[in-house]
């Protein structure tokens, strides 16, 4: 029985239900890529770019038909909620929808730093991997 409102979303967010477009970025990304050489690019980010992190992004949104832009080089001192702003943009995601960002099988705290979520949940191959998730939480439009 689902006993709080936090166990209530990550129920529903993580237990499969309607099956939603989906990308599967991140695994032709690493199909594609071996090991080797994920680790090797995400070094060479993180050499050019120092005051940046890596992240893919693999987009579960519904009613999104296209495949954006999946990988990201963000800015270490933005919060969560900033980048989910940026994303809600990106993806065109409607204001009835709720956007959830799950890292690892957590949804993060949203006033938590990108860098300390990465630092914490980064992949052995130095990429962060992110699954975006909406639901409707207002209703539909009539």
């Amino acid at each position: 029985m689902i006993e709080n409102i936090a166990d209530f979303i990550q129920h529903k967010l993580l237990t499969p239900s309607k099956p939603s477009i989906s990308c599967n970025f991140f695994n032709s990304f690493k199909k594609n890529n071996s090991f080797d050489e994920r680790l090797r690019e995400s070094n060479r980010i993180l050499l050019k770019y120092p005051d940046r992190v890596p992240i893919i992004v693999d987009n579960e949104v519904k009613n999104n038909q296209t495949c954006l832009k999946q990988k990201y080089l963000v800015p270490k001192d933005i919060t969560i909620s900033q980048f989910m702003f940026v994303l809600r943009k990106r993806f065109r995601i409607d204001a009835n929808q709720g956007l959830y960002m799950i890292i690892n099988g957590i949804i993060p705290a949203s006033n938590s730093l990108i860098n300390h979520v990465y630092e914490n949940y980064k992949d052995p191959d130095n990429f962060l991997y992110i699954i975006l998730k909406t639901e409707s939480t207002f209703g539909n439009n009539i």
